[in-house]
């Protein structure tokens, strides 16, 4: 599987700058959430460690009305290889679930992968990363760990 190297640098990054915890994407706390605001202009972004194995980045788009709830575009779940390295495993956006491996979150064993399809997960999350650091969500903007 392809790793989301820029991925897992960005979030190193807003853990050292942003909440003076060690540079190591494994360090982040199980159950931990980390959410950086940035303003009208800009998509929340929630960084979450649900489980062990797992770490999830999610923009939100908040919608017009205040009664609806915010939807996540896009929803990226990760991996959280025995190597450290963040591996993109699905994403949830405006169009649906796509599924390109599924794993134990538990154990992290790998189950089942869509090599190609989660190879251009990666490149995705990879641009990604470098959109969000030329946005400056590592350095600017309000965050809120949790």
């Amino acid at each position: 599987m392809k790793p989301s190297s820029q991925m897992k640098k960005f979030i190193e990054t807003v853990m050292s700058k942003r909440l003076g915890l060690p540079a190591d994407v494994s360090a982040l706390p199980i159950g931990s959430q980390i959410e950086i605001s940035r303003g009208p202009s800009y998509m929340r972004l929630v960084i979450e460690r649900p489980a062990k194995y797992q770490v999830t980045v999610t923009h939100y788009r908040e919608k017009d009305d205040p009664m609806d709830d915010a939807q996540a575009d896009p929803d990226v779940d990760f991996l959280l290889g025995c190597d450290n390295e963040l591996y993109p495993t699905s994403m949830t956006d405006t169009f649906g679930l796509s599924l390109y491996a599924t794993y134990n979150v538990s154990t992290g064993r790998l189950d089942r992968c869509n090599l190609r399809g989660q190879r251009d997960l990666a490149t995705f999350t990879n641009q990604w990363a470098r959109n969000l650091r030329q946005q400056k969500f590592h350095t600017l903007g309000e965050i809120s760990p949790n």
